[in-house]
């Protein structure tokens, strides 16, 4: 996150895991507009997201994985070190980390 965040402007788009798995087809397009890619191609991505590709590596698919007391402690050190004053951690909404990754 951070390199993201030293060097989104290079970048012509992000998107967010939770915006992709809400709405595939928007943020596929999305993509797909920035990389110049034919929208005839969507239907064959749409097809990806049928498929759990980790197989369930994270966990079933529409639960949050667990983490472990000392993995998440780190994360959350690394997160605020990350954020600054931003409070980043395992509660943060959706539309708060949005603004910290995107709107920074």
């Amino acid at each position: 996150m951070a390199d993201y965040r030293d060097h989104k402007r290079i970048y012509k788009v992000a998107i967010l895991f939770e915006d992709l798995t809400a709405d595939p087809d928007r943020e596929c397009s999305r993509f797909f507009e920035a990389l110049d890619i034919s929208e005839k191609y969507l239907a064959k991505a749409r097809t990806a997201f049928k498929d759990d590709s980790q197989r369930g590596a994270f966990g079933k698919r529409g639960q949050r994985p667990k983490i472990a007391d000392k993995a998440r402690r780190n994360l959350e050190e690394y997160a605020k070190e990350l954020a600054g004053n931003f409070d980043l951690n395992f509660q943060t909404s959706t539309e708060d980390f949005r603004k910290l990754i995107l709107d920074q």
